[in-house]
């Protein structure tokens, strides 16, 4: 279900309760779609609402330890990412948190952050890809998608990313420092690259001119076997 329609069902849940705010399955649906969206305290609330008029029914018991599961692994995630073990972060991100709240854009986006820093360029431009079909204008998702396709060397798509998130948000001073933080390595990268051209061409001339030397000597020294044999010859056939 994409973004525009979770809002949808929102819009509409939210129209029944205030026209029955006694309106238990309201509650629940309410409460799953909010799950859903890792809006876990909100969803926390409705399902609690929902038990007050139907106290002790199992299947939104269970549901509510799922939301708790995942809201608890969410903050370890954010524990673990902090702490640098990324590692982990994807374990409690994938098997746990969307699992339970597979629409989490808070996760998602955690989870491209960890595969970036574990330098999984092609699943950080997958994930963040799977991000902007649902939201083009997302501004985080934009900047990890730059980022990874920079590391890959793909430079005009990482730079067409990075000027789309700036347009956007012109003022985001985490933006602009990625940006011109990217123009700068580019332009250090291109000097690079022009400068190992340069070297290379100055060595494949310098070793051209030693073959060169070295085949003129090759050349000297056979003219003086061959003369020194016609001379050897000659003494040869005096002799005779």
């Amino acid at each position: 279900m994409s973004l525009r329609k979770y809002d949808g069902a929102l819009g509409l849940l939210n129209a029944v309760l205030e026209l029955d705010p006694n309106h238990s399955e309201a509650y629940r649906q309410r409460a799953s779609v909010l799950r859903h969206r890792c809006r876990h305290k909100e969803a926390e609330s409705d399902y609690n609402k929902f038990l007050e008029l139907k106290p002790g029914t199992a299947s939104v018991e269970k549901e509510l330890a799922q939301l708790l599961q995942a809201q608890n692994a969410l903050e370890s995630a954010y524990t673990q990412s902090d702490a640098g073990e990324f590692s982990k972060v994807l374990e409690y991100v994938n098997k746990i948190v969307l699992v339970f709240s597979p629409g989490c854009l808070k996760a998602k986006l955690l989870n491209a952050k960890a595969l970036l820093a574990l330098k999984d360029y092609s699943n950080v431009i997958s994930e963040t890809g799977i991000i902007l079909k649902e939201d083009e204008d997302n501004l985080d998702a934009l900047l990890l998608h730059g980022r990874a396709y920079y590391y890959l060397a793909d430079h005009d798509v990482a730079n067409m990313h990075y000027q789309k998130g700036l347009r956007l948000d012109p003022e985001h001073s985490e933006r602009k420092k990625a940006y011109f933080g990217f123009k700068k390595l580019l332009k250090k990268s291109i000097l690079c690259t022009t400068y190992n051209f340069i070297s290379g061409c100055v060595r494949l001339w310098l070793n051209l001119e030693e073959a060169r030397r070295q085949s003129i000597a090759v050349q000297k020294h056979s003219t003086y076997m061959k003369n020194l044999l016609m001379l050897w010859h000659r003494e040869v056939k005096l002799n005779f």
